[in-house]
């Protein structure tokens, strides 16, 4: 006999293999089963040692099944120890589909069918196969008297729970670990009973709860130790670390998840360690800890890589790191590594919603509306059932970014009070602080519209949205002594949503604006620190203040957003700075009215019968004078285009300011852009009104 034979080419051995009857074949499989196992099997050709994934392959082919079963067995569990968690998912199905041909299983495989299907959907999780996962656990439930077995049964709902969590049903979450804890007794402590309460404490700190979670997580990190074991304090770590971090016990949050990251590098399970490690590098990025988070971010993904969890964490390191370094202003880098995120495929829901969010607010910010169009429809086709608050309040902020950045505030507006409302309650500040900036951007852009177009019940709406949103201001506690209130960013927001209100009430602050751009600097974030700074030189035109500090501030702006790629940034900045004729450099003005003559001509004004001017109550001339006073044109270059003299021209200057209730062409300027002229290439004049503004 030899130690085997083997085909010239691959073609010629599918060729035997397709002729083979099927006894045929399950003889041969048979035999090659034995002969591998016999004494002049026991190391293949080429000295490679015969590996349990062989023998299953042989004997379940040969359709002997007490082999079959045994070696599948120990073919899952040897893939399972090298994170090979696909292949240990197919040999425990393997195992499964003998598991009843066979009378003494249970003694064969060494463990019961429940425990099989306990390790079987684990394998299914890591292997990214939610579905599966959560149909073996509940096949695993069927099979457990809770009442005699509770703490086996409520081990299992824990688990059913988390998997029903990844598949994006958050509600599902809590409640299988509501039902665990109320299965595993309390006394005496158990390893068993700190794994539940704190499966429940895990389950609930995504909702904001956190003085509720921090709880549930000292009291199942206190029976852990009751026990005398580390079992799980993994997990335990990394709910303490978000509980504190969330309630602005900033540097202890962060020691616990710095702990949990090694501690799970030491001893494991690596999936807890990676969940702790994102954690890590998500809070440090709430706290302004940039670069740290960028880093931690970085090498999660690549250790997620090594160990075959790519499929489980990818997602979720690179919507961190995308979303830093969006913060940052590393905007070419930030569209690669969430542009790679949409090549994959992910079984991780919070994670793909986090990046596609991620990028919906980068495309926003470059003004590439096509590709952001695309991200918000996968967005709308992804989130059919239930979410986390904190993914969904994410999701909702790029929408509302989206809608301001085509022009529908009240959309905008709409969905920050829905995100709001996911964290109702709660004991967020972090993720509550960029909803407020937004959401009192979309108050004041509706408060101008509405005053632009004479439309009293926007502008009421506006205002009273404003209050609510100034209250929810109120609560960061920035003017009050408090860890999370004294972080930059938040800082920054509560400075921007003050200026902000400003707007709103239809006035100019422009100390405030330079506040906030310092603010920003200090985080530092570039993009809104430029915004801020457009909004300020914009400000001190409005009051009529030194014409230099605003140049200054527009060029400060322009080269901020040319720099990052901020499209419509500069193209505000420009019109701001073309309408108030002031020279931001070559090219400036032509470009700006270039941008107004194409938004005219896209059609961005109110969709009713009235024209612009019946809607301002201007006469036709007095309208065409005014679009001219947008452009920034002199009275001079007005009565020159419109073959009247400079003395005429002022007089209709002067009348349009009185009919308006302005007090400069600044402020004339910018009713125009409002109402529709496209002057000042916004882009974003008069489209939310009447019917035109729905929701994605």
């Amino acid at each position: 006999r030899t130690s085997g034979f083997r085909f010239h080419h691959d073609l010629l051995a599918e060729v035997v293999a397709a002729e083979l009857l099927p006894g045929e074949r399950r003889r041969l499989h048979e035999t090659v089963a034995r002969w591998l196992t016999g004494p002049e099997g026991s190391v293949r050709r080429g000295g490679a040692a015969v590996t349990p994934a062989d023998l299953a392959l042989h004997w379940s082919a040969a359709g002997i099944a007490r082999e079959a079963l045994a070696a599948s067995v120990r073919a899952a569990r040897a893939a399972t120890a090298i994170h090979a968690h696909a292949d240990a998912l197919r040999q425990a199905d393997r195992a499964l589909g003998f598991w009843d041909e066979v009378p003494d299983a249970a003694e064969l495989a060494g463990m019961d069918l429940v425990e099989l299907l306990r390790a079987a959907a684990d394998s299914a999780d890591l292997a990214g196969s939610n579905d599966r996962a959560i149909e073996l656990a509940q096949r695993a439930l069927s099979l457990i008297d809770e009442e005699h077995d509770p703490v086996r049964a409520g081990l299992v709902h824990a688990r059913l729970g988390f998997y029903h969590w990844l598949a994006g049903d958050s509600q599902a979450l809590i409640d299988e670990h509501r039902r665990a804890v109320e299965l595993v007794p309390a006394e005496p402590p158990t390893v068993e009973r700190a794994r539940v309460v704190g499966g429940l404490a895990s389950a609930l700190m995504p909702t904001g709860r956190y003085r509720e979670s921090l709880a549930l997580g000292e009291e199942a990190l206190a029976t852990l130790r009751a026990t005398g074991s580390h079992d799980g304090e993994v997990r335990l770590r990394n709910v303490l670390g978000v509980d504190l971090v969330g309630l602005g016990e900033v540097e202890a949050g962060l020691e616990h998840l710095r702990a949990g990251v090694e501690i799970g590098r030491a001893s494991g399970p690596p999936e807890s360690m990676l969940s702790v490690q994102h954690n890590l590098a998500f809070f440090l990025a709430q706290v302004d800890r940039l670069e740290e988070g960028l880093a931690v971010a970085t090498d999660g993904l690549e250790r997620a890589r090594r160990i075959g969890l790519e499929l489980r964490f990818g997602q979720g390191f690179r919507a961190s790191s995308g979303d830093i370094l969006f913060r940052l202003g590393r905007w070419a880098e930030a569209d690669r590594v969430t542009l790679e995120g949409l090549e994959r495929e992910d079984a991780d829901m919070s994670g793909s919603l986090y990046l596609r969010a991620t990028r919906v607010m980068l495309l926003a910010a470059r003004g590439d509306a096509a590709a952001m169009g695309e991200e918000l429809a996968a967005i709308e086709r992804a989130v059919e059932g239930d979410i986390d608050p904190d993914v969904r309040a994410y999701v909702l902020q790029a929408r509302a970014e989206a809608a301001l950045r085509e022009g529908r505030p009240s959309d905008a507006l709409t969905d920050i009070e829905a995100a709001l409302a996911e964290f109702a309650g709660s004991d967020e500040v972090f993720l509550v602080a960029p909803l407020l900036v937004v959401g009192m951007t979309a108050a004041a852009d509706l408060a101008e519209s509405g005053r632009a177009f004479r439309d009293a019940e926007r502008v009421a709406r506006a205002e009273a949205a404003a209050t609510r949103l100034m209250d929810g201001v109120r609560t960061l506690g920035v003017d009050h002594a408090g860890p999370a209130a004294s972080t930059p960013s938040v800082v920054a927001a509560v400075t921007t949503a003050t200026a902000e209100a400003a707007r709103v009430a239809g006035t100019a602050d422009a100390d405030r604006w330079r506040a906030a751009a310092v603010a920003w600097d200090a985080v530092p974030m570039p993009y809104p620190a430029a915004v801020a700074r457009a909004r300020a030189g914009e400000a001190v035109l409005l009051v009529r203040g030194a014409r230099d500090e605003a140049a200054r501030l527009l060029r400060d702006a322009q080269t901020a957003a040319v720099s990052l790629g901020a499209e419509p940034l500069r193209a505000t900045v420009e019109g701001i700075a073309a309408r108030a004729r002031i020279d931001l450099g070559a090219g400036t003005a032509t470009r700006a009215e270039e941008n107004a003559s194409a938004a005219a001509e896209s059609g961005a004004r109110e969709p009713a019968t009235r024209t612009p001017a019946e809607i301002l109550g201007l006469s036709a001339r007095e309208w065409e004078v005014l679009e001219l006073v947008a452009a920034g044109r002199s009275n001079g270059e007005i009565a020159e285009t419109l073959f009247i003299s400079p003395k005429t021209a002022s007089v209709h200057v002067t009348h349009i300011l009185d009919k308006l209730g302005v007090n400069s062409r600044v402020e004339a300027a910018a009713v125009a852009i409002r109402i529709g002229a496209g002057i000042g290439a916004s882009g974003d004049a008069g489209r939310d009104v009447g019917g035109e503004g729905r929701r994605r």
